[in-house]
């Protein structure tokens, strides 16, 4: 990252969640700390933690929260929290799978009927990264849109689905976008603990 300093360090998202198991409605915040090598994108709560390594040659936070140019590629980085009647401390990989499909139904339904977006061609790829369930979708805009397609990739972080999105003004784009979307989201890693950021940035620099 070129721009130096904690100053840096911004929210990208606070999210609320809801439950009655230990972590369902625990609280987590964005921030992404510039390092040596690139950015790390931290989601900070009371009692867990997760992250999404950004290594790359300039990565800079856009005007808009929640998004980030990676190597001047814009990446969406949001989280969403999973419903208490949904959620348990412990998941197996099936039923994370079930969670994530189901969190995906429910964004489709939100972009028709809230966003009035006619999408089309709803593509998903359920599949594992480093171990963990994920899903990758994508779909393609209404014709006339500046954005030809939306690609994604979600998994869940504790009580969270976190989701990273590249949007596609050109088709011959999507086998990079791809590759950056799969390899971001092969970095994420959890912690049973929240994280010093303080600590962390004297680290990273």
């Amino acid at each position: 990252m070129k721009t130096p300093g904690i100053a840096l360090l911004f929210a990208l998202l606070s999210l609320v969640s809801y439950g009655q198991s230990s972590g369902a409605s625990e609280k987590f915040e964005a921030n992404l700390l510039p390092s040596k090598t690139g950015a790390l994108l931290t989601y900070n709560g009371q009692k867990h933690a997760f992250t999404v390594t950004m290594d790359a040659d300039s990565v800079r936070p856009s005007e808009h929260p929640g998004w980030v140019y990676v190597n001047g590629q814009i990446v969406q980085a949001s989280t969403v929290p999973v419903p208490e009647h949904l959620y348990q401390d412990t998941l197996s990989e099936k039923r994370q799978q079930e969670i994530l499909l189901g969190y995906i139904n429910y964004e489709m339904e939100y972009f028709k009927k809230e966003l009035k977006i006619k999408y089309k061609d709803l593509d998903i790829h359920p599949g594992t990264l480093e171990g963990a369930p994920v899903v990758f979708w994508l779909f393609s805009m209404p014709k006339g849109d500046d954005i030809r397609k939306q690609i994604y990739v979600t998994r869940l972080c504790f009580n969270q689905a976190l989701s990273l999105n590249i949007p596609l003004r050109q088709e011959e784009d999507m086998k990079e976008s791809l590759r950056l979307l799969t390899n971001l989201m092969k970095t994420v890693k959890v912690y049973d603990q929240p994280l010093d950021l303080n600590q962390l940035y004297k680290e990273l620099n």
